[in-house]
């Protein structure tokens, strides 16, 4: 059997990408070209990989830009090689939607094996096909970020980016109309904060987009007249990668 690999250059450096009959069989971040061929030989065997031009090349690079793209098609063999667990886990990440995470805990639950939280967690550093297959939208229950094969730097960064790709951006700081998928869960009281990156506050789901703001103070004063308690989890953020906005200095928040 005949694969395909291509290394193409991403916002995240290059990312190797591998196909068997233009399915996706391996995307993997890389510094280092020659060991992720090794560990294509180790994973797949039976199959002769020889450099050329994969067929889902733009649309693995769409994805990390936060962009919906369709049915990437993912080899049997990807799943072949695994655990029924591991296809199990694997099926519940594809189901988790663009812009939103869960916890390790919670996958378990919905595969009625609540107590295999840490098995989950070993299945997604397990991935080979990241981000389609996506595993980073998969965090801990303590509001960190959790491990992440590629580094968390990176988990941060696709996370973020996906959460922004969600927003209709208003550079006049007026709310996004895209809220199908969520609901408002009523008028909060008061400023949490703020920080740098996402922040996993799964049970404030609405959100909304900010406005540019070189004063905080005056910001979460302005906004708190009206909107109150709000959490920032993006400050100082060049967004000029998702051409929605060159300003460097917008705040995205959700309360």
């Amino acid at each position: 059997m005949n694969g395909v690999y291509q290394a193409i250059p991403s916002p995240f450096g290059e990312v190797l990408v591998a196909e068997v009959n233009s399915e996706l069989c391996a995307v993997s971040f890389t510094n280092d070209e020659r060991s992720v061929l090794n560990e294509l030989a180790k994973w797949y065997p039976s199959v002769n990989f020889v450099y050329g031009k994969v067929l889902n090349g733009n649309n693995v690079l769409a994805l990390m830009s936060g962009e919906v793209v369709e049915d990437i098609p993912i080899s049997h063999l990807v799943f072949e090689r695994c655990s029924d667990f591991r296809k199990s886990v694997y099926k519940e990440l594809l189901r988790i939607p663009r812009g939103t995470t869960k916890t390790y805990s919670e996958i378990a639950s919905q595969m009625k094996r609540p107590r295999a939280y840490r098995a989950v967690a070993q299945a997604c550093s397990a991935n080979i096909v990241a981000v389609v297959i996506p595993c980073h939208r998969v965090v801990a229950s303590n509001g960190s970020l959790g491990g992440y094969t590629w580094g968390v730097e990176m988990k941060r960064e696709l996370l973020n980016i996906e959460s922004l790709s969600c927003l209709e951006f208003d550079p006049n700081g007026n709310e996004s109309e895209d809220h199908s998928e969520v609901e408002r869960l009523g008028q909060p009281t008061r400023i949490v904060g703020f920080e740098d990156g996402l922040a996993h506050t799964p049970k404030l789901p609405r959100w909304i987009a900010g406005k540019v703001a070189k004063d905080i103070s005056k910001f979460k004063n302005e906004v708190s007249k009206s909107v109150a308690s709000i959490e920032i989890i993006a400050s100082s953020f060049s967004c000029s990668r998702m051409k929605q906005t060159q300003c460097e200095t917008d705040f995205y928040f959700r309360y």
